[in-house]
């Protein structure tokens, strides 16, 4: 099936399920991450700070229990390929076990969120403990984003993939004249999503604490995600030739790249 879907309590059984944030202190607390802080009611990009993870989970820990929560807090994409005794509590799904590229883990507050992306891997989330929203929208909406696309593509930090965000506020404004074209999947502890490459999604912590796992893997289908890959890489050298260029050899440019997204 390429689109996103829910496979419901999929994950029940797995030893993960009694992951918790006191458990996960220990575990993890020699390795540094990025925190990441939202306050209430503010539309601004998060505070990011790095610390080690057993201090980062202090302050999840605090704000599940404040009786304020003005701020809240999120781990995004610690590699668990780093961590063999968190990786033995996973299982290999069947349905993609010889082509998983990475794992990762995430945990945060109520209102922590990844914002508006699409991942040129396929993406199978699992919800170990809490609530979390998934928005998704279909990859055509890729190319409302034409003119933005080269001051707006970011690479995650971590080479071994390619993860692609559009996520500034430009972006934002966009999808919300896009939301009546949008689907949902909420997930409990122990449903597993699947999100596949391409697909533009927006996930949201909706519970005190939420603590997730992904798997980023290659399906079938994905050898789009090579082309897409080169091409985009090829956009910086396309950006300098524009700040270069004339009117009209930018304008033929610009229609150039309208047909590469639009093809997408």
């Amino acid at each position: 099936m390429n689109q996103p879907y829910k496979i419901a309590d999929a994950a029940r059984s797995w030893p993960a399920m009694k992951w918790n944030l006191e458990m996960l202190r220990t575990k993890c607390k020699n390795s540094t991450t990025t925190l990441y802080s939202y306050k209430k009611n503010d539309n601004e990009e998060p505070i990011t700070e790095k610390m080690q993870i057993n201090e980062a989970l202090k302050y999840i820990n605090k704000y599940s229990i404040a009786t304020t929560q003005d701020i809240s807090y999120y781990i995004k994409q610690v590699n668990i390929n780093n961590f063999e005794n968190l990786m033995q509590d996973l299982q290999r799904i069947e349905l993609f076990k010889e082509k998983i590229v990475e794992i990762n883990l995430w945990i945060g507050n109520k209102r922590a969120s990844t914002p508006w992306h699409y991942d040129l891997l396929d993406n199978a989330i699992i919800q170990i403990e809490g609530n979390k929203r998934i928005l998704f929208g279909k990859p055509e909406l890729t190319k409302l984003f034409k003119p933005q696309i080269r001051r707006t593509i970011n690479q995650h930090e971590n080479k071994d993939f390619n993860f692609s965000t559009l996520s500034n506020q430009e972006v934002n404004q966009e999808m919300l004249k896009q939301s009546r074209s949008f689907e949902k999947i909420e997930l409990k502890k122990g449903d597993i999503a699947i999100i596949p490459s391409y697909w533009w999604h927006q996930v949201e912590c909706k519970s005190e604490v939420s603590i997730t796992a992904n798997y980023f893997y290659n399906s079938q289908h994905n050898k789009k995600a090579e082309r897409i890959s080169e091409e985009i890489r090829s956009l910086d050298e396309i950006y300098n030739i524009l700040k270069s260029s004339s009117i009209e050899r930018r304008i033929a440019i610009q229609e150039i790249l309208k047909t590469m997204f639009v093809n997408i």
